[in-house]
């Protein structure tokens, strides 16, 4: 069963214009190139994987230190859209915990065609187990 989120994008999507899918297009190969250049310079950008802490299933938070954020994905985890939008490679895995024992994820992103180095990251964290650590006092 589909998320009623994405039913909402779906049925958006059916209402789209050419050519605003096609400006949205555009703009898509944009970031792919903004992000690719970018990786020029950086083998691996780590990223939170969401921006809150483990919430239950279902339930997203409404606010996110103090500021209200959306209610779908985009508002807890405005990072994930970008291995999408670029093609790029990422992975998520888990890196910690929170003051309140919470999991803590971090996304793992390379250049496109990358994905060795990404899956090399994810199992140099796994095998340190961060989770197992008590979190710090910040």
């Amino acid at each position: 069963m589909l998320d009623s989120s994405t039913i909402d994008y779906l049925k958006r999507g059916r209402s789209t214009a050419a050519v605003c899918y096609a400006q949205a297009l555009y703009h898509k190969q944009e970031i792919e190139s903004c992000f690719s250049n970018f990786l020029d310079d950086w083998d691996i950008v780590l990223a939170p994987a969401t921006a809150c802490t483990a919430f239950p299933c279902g339930w997203p938070p409404a606010t996110i230190d103090g500021q209200p954020v959306d209610p779908d994905w985009k508002g807890f985890a405005p990072f994930n859209v970008y291995g999408n939008l670029t093609r790029a490679p990422v992975a998520v895995v888990p890196a910690g915990q929170s003051q309140d024992k919470l999991p803590v994820g971090v996304l793992v992103f390379s250049k496109y065609g990358r994905d060795d180095l990404v899956l090399q990251v994810c199992k140099v964290v796994e095998d340190a187990q961060p989770w197992l650590r008590e979190p710090q006092a910040s």
